[in-house]
Formats: structure tokens, sequence, C-alpha cells
């Protein structure tokens, strides 16, 4: 494993900006052959960074981060907004609040590519085949142009679509705790097991494996995968998902237009490019938008109600603010499907990720009861109140909206003037955190 622990290939390492965009140059220079960002430049008609097109892109979907949809003609796109024509005219719609930018013309291909590497960053591309050793591996893909990638970005490789049933015991093989890479194989019997080793070489289809001291040669389809060995395999870091028509998914974190191509940057300097007419969609929202039931949370107690009964311990906690999901799955729930409830008033804190800047839900009454009572609703950081709402007895719901910093200890406050809480209960809906 010394080759992987040892290796001397350098990572340059992208900082997140304050504001990250997807069309945004990186403010650092970063050196990468045959790759450079520039402030502005025009190509192909569009604009990136720059004022003006010569032609417009049709057949575009920009669905906003609060449920807008806009439709028209993509004329430009610069470090701040995206520019559609629509019937109506110019529509200058901020990519900070954008969810997912639509290519309508490009439908996912229901038969992918069989080999799929995944990536530390999240990255799942397709491909026919994968090749190299050392510090360079190459995708070969019909639509997808990768640059050399080195092993310490790569997490798995599986040469053909797994089946259900097999799904089991392939996350037992990636979360395997051995130190060492692993091949993936299945037994005679159906069972899935990580033969521990280091991969040396994938060439011609045929995977080279050091197993105890000894060099084993095997055909890729008799395998099921294999597993780089990662000391800190969770490299995640908030990044735009381009998806293309064969299913790939590329983390990025600076998009460029080059042509009729679309180049993709990750966190790790890996280069993608694939042509326009291949991109499904632009994910925005996984750098633009937070769920707050994804940020770090502090603390949560509901407030000392006068009522003797109410104040048990185990009371306490049970009326304390939660998430719940409507849905009622008995699965997990996705952190989009949760909303913040408040069976009375109380207090919720967390911390505000770095980055994002705003806090923004809708605060409405639960259905339940025939009584309303005035709430007061705050918006604290640290010791300082940002924002204090009123939600009055006849209203069954408030917009709130706060602006909000980076790192800090952020409290969502509810009181009542109600001594016995009654009609208090409200649930802050899919609240979420913005750049």
């Amino acid at each position: 494993m010394d080759r992987l622990l040892n290796s001397k290939l350098v990572f340059v390492q992208f900082p997140l900006c304050n504001r990250p965009s997807a069309i945004a140059t990186l403010a650092t220079t970063v050196l990468l052959a045959g790759y450079q960002l520039f402030a502005g430049f025009v190509v192909a008609g569009l604009v990136i960074g720059g004022a003006s097109v010569s032609y417009a892109i049709d057949n575009v979907q920009v669905q906003m981060i609060g449920g807008t949809v806009h439709l028209g003609s993509l004329t430009s796109i610069d470090e701040q907004n995206i520019v559609l024509q629509s019937a109506t005219g110019a529509k200058q719609l901020s990519i900070a609040d954008t969810n997912v930018l639509t290519f309508t013309g490009s439908v996912l291909k229901e038969s992918a590519p069989a080999l799929e590497l995944t990536l530390l960053d999240g990255s799942r591309l397709r491909g026919s085949g994968f090749r190299g050793k050392g510090n360079e591996w190459l995708l070969e893909s019909s639509l997808l142009q990768t640059s050399s990638i080195p092993p310490k970005v790569i997490r798995s490789l599986t040469f053909k679509p797994l089946v259900e049933k097999q799904l089991a015991g392939w996350n037992d093989a990636l979360s395997d705790p051995s130190q060492n890479d692993g091949l993936v194989v299945t037994r005679p019997s159906g069972e899935i097991t990580r033969v521990g080793g280091t991969i040396l070489e994938i060439r011609n289809g045929q995977v080279s494996f050091e197993f105890d001291d000894q060099k084993l040669e095997m055909p890729s389809e008799k395998l099921l995968g294999l597993v780089w060995f990662q000391p800190n395999a969770d490299r995640k870091s908030p990044a735009i998902e381009v998806r293309t028509v064969d299913q790939s998914q590329f983390q990025a974190v600076s998009l460029k237009v080059n042509g009729s191509d679309l180049e993709c940057l990750s966190a790790s300097g890996l280069v993608s490019k694939v042509p326009l007419k291949g991109v499904v969609d632009i994910r925005f929202s996984a750098s633009n938008l937070r769920w707050l039931a994804e940020a770090e949370k502090i603390e949560s107690f509901e407030e000392q109600p006068s009522n003797w009964k109410f104040s048990i311990d185990l009371a306490k906690q049970a009326f304390a603010p939660r998430f719940v999901s409507e849905t009622r799955s008995t699965g997990e729930q996705a952190a989009s499907d949760l909303d913040l409830l408040f069976s009375s008033p109380g207090t919720y804190s967390f911390r505000m990720p770095e980055g994002f800047r705003r806090l923004e839900s809708r605060v409405q009454r639960s259905e339940s009861g025939n009584v309303q009572s005035k709430l007061v609703i705050q918006v604290w950081q640290d010791s300082e109140k940002v924002s204090e709402s009123v939600l009055e007895a006849n209203q069954d719901h408030i917009d709130i909206k706060a602006t909000l910093k980076p790192e800090k200890k952020i409290r969502l406050v509810v009181t009542s003037s109600d001594p016995m809480h009654l009609g208090t209960e409200i649930q802050w809906k899919q609240p979420r955190l913005l750049r």
C-alpha cells in the first residue's frame, strides 16, 4: 500500500468561494496542462464571464430553488446570473437561487455503459472500459473525455451493473475496514467476497493484482469490481452535479463551455469534457442549497410551560422541536422531505454551514385543533437577534427569511403568551439554507 500512501502526486485543492457558482472562474490560478480558466470568454456564441452572444441555445428550462420554472432560450451565463430569452422578454435568473438547468432536448439513455467508476467526490462515471497503472488511469467512453485519473481520487469500479441481490454484499465490501485495495468477487454460492491486496494494472480487460506477495492476473468479466483503499474515504464537498445521457454524474466546482462541449473541473483537478448535446441537466442545488435537517444540530428544547404536568424531563424531550416527514415512510427520509416541528414554543439551534448566508422557510400552523394563539418567531445569530416575526392568531402561515453569517450558532425561537401553550403547534416547512 506504499504505492497509495506515499505517492508523490500533488493535488491542487480548490477552496470553496463564499458564493460558488456554476460558471465561475476559480479565484486561485489552477495549473493544469491544457486547461486554463479565463475571467471572460466567448465560444460558440455562449458567453461565460462576458456580456454578449451571437446565438441562443434553445429548449432550456430553469427551475429555481423556490419552485418557479422558467422556459426559453439560453442567451448568456456569467458568474452570478443565467439569462433566458422567452416570449415575454429577457429574464435574468440568479445562479445562487437556481435549482436545475435542464436541456429538454436531451434524454437519459435507458441502456447505460456497463462499467461504472465512482470517485471520492461522489462522481459516478460510465464507460466501456478502464485501464492504467500507477498514478495514471483512464476511462474509456464514447461520450466523456477525462484527463488522467490519479488513484487517490478513485473509490471503486464495477465492471457490470449490480443486481438488487448483490447490493448488500457490495456495500459490505466497500465498508470493509481492510487497509488495502480489494478485488470483489462472487463465489459459486452467490456470496460476495473482498480479497485484499494491491491493484497494479488494468490492460486489455486483464486485472493485475498483488496478493500475499504474488501477482495474480484475472479477466475483468470474472470480477464484480475493484475497491481502492483510501485512508480518508469521505471527501465529498458541495459541488455542481452534471448529468449526461449515458447516466454519468460529474461533481464539478467549475464549468466552462468550449465550442460545442461543456468542460467540468472537479475539486481534485480532474477534467471531464462532454458535448452539450449529451448533457441532460446541471444541478446547482448541491452547491447552492442545504436543507436545515442536514446542518449540524447543537440543541433542541421546549420552552418551560407553566403547567406542572409538562415539567417532567421525558415530556420536555417529547415536545422539543424535531424533524418530521408527512410521508410517514418507515425508511430513511430525505432531508428535503423533512419539516421542523414545534409541538409547543421552544428553541432549535444549529451551526450555519460554511459558505451559506440565508435561511428561508414557510412557517405554518398545524391543522389539528381549533385554537390558534399569537406566536413570536425569532432568529438569533449568537447573541444577536437577526429577525422577529409575529404569527397572529388569525394567520395560518408566514414566510421567514433571514440573512446570516457562516459558522455562527443560529437559534430558532418560538414563544407564546398563552400560559397553557394552546394552539401553538407549527411547522417550518422544508427549511433551507442558501448561498
